[in-house]
């Protein structure tokens, strides 16, 4: 098995240093944040192998994707565990905010290779337009779904959360309730769209048929 991966791979060798070490990295991201219960970030970890995958379940052989794209995905989940370990290590009390600022370049990094991978199978024809537009939507999708899990955790933190709790006599301000449950969409918001500039700029020199290709083998 190990001589016929091997041949598969046998004249991309950059490429599949990217592909092991995209996929090592977020293998560790999903185990040390499933030890932190931070959910979201095991969530994307997860969504992140799985999608690095598709190429070779897809053609039933060792695939993947454009190295530009595993090179991108490479940035967010280093960027992820070195706060982990400065977190561990030092102590930062900015931690969840910087966490919650990579985490839509995560996002959009697993995004472009679903949408690189829909062109691949699918007579879809996506541009690198549409590959920046869908791959924001998606980010900002990520942090709309961290909402239904941020508001039951906030209720065990102690965060007053329904209406009733801010209503008549002595109640209860709800400006921290509404900037903690609210901070992970307008990160998402505003980092996604610099993100997406960035990476359509990263892109630029990438023909959009290269970039929604497979390679491996005698491909790359």
């Amino acid at each position: 098995m190990t001589e016929i991966v091997y041949s598969a791979w046998s004249g991309s060798n950059f490429t599949v240093r990217l592909y092991i070490v995209s996929a090592m990295l977020m293998a560790a991201s999903l185990v040390v944040s499933a030890i932190v219960n931070d959910w979201m970030w095991v969530i994307i970890s997860a969504a992140g192998i799985l999608v690095l995958c598709i190429p070779s379940l897809a053609k039933r052989k060792v695939r993947t994707y454009h190295r530009s794209l595993l090179i991108l995905s490479l940035v967010p989940f280093s960027l992820y565990l070195a706060l982990f370990a400065a977190n561990v290590l030092a102590g930062i009390d900015v931690y969840r905010y910087l966490s919650l600022i990579i985490q839509p370049l995560a996002s959009m990094a697993c995004a472009y290779m679903l949408l690189a991978s829909v062109d691949a199978n699918s007579d879809a024809v996506i541009s690198k337009r549409w590959l920046f537009a869908f791959s924001i939507t998606f980010a900002c999708a990520f942090a709309v779904l961290h909402l239904f899990f941020l508001f039951f955790a906030m209720g065990d933190m102690g965060y007053p959360l329904y209406n009733f709790e801010f209503e008549g006599p002595g109640a209860l301000d709800n400006t921290d309730s509404n900037r903690y449950i609210m901070l992970p969409i307008n990160l998402a918001v505003v980092f996604s769209l610099l993100y997406g500039l960035l990476i359509d700029r990263y892109l630029r020199s990438v023909d959009a048929k290269d970039l929604t290709r497979y390679y491996g083998g005698e491909e790359e």
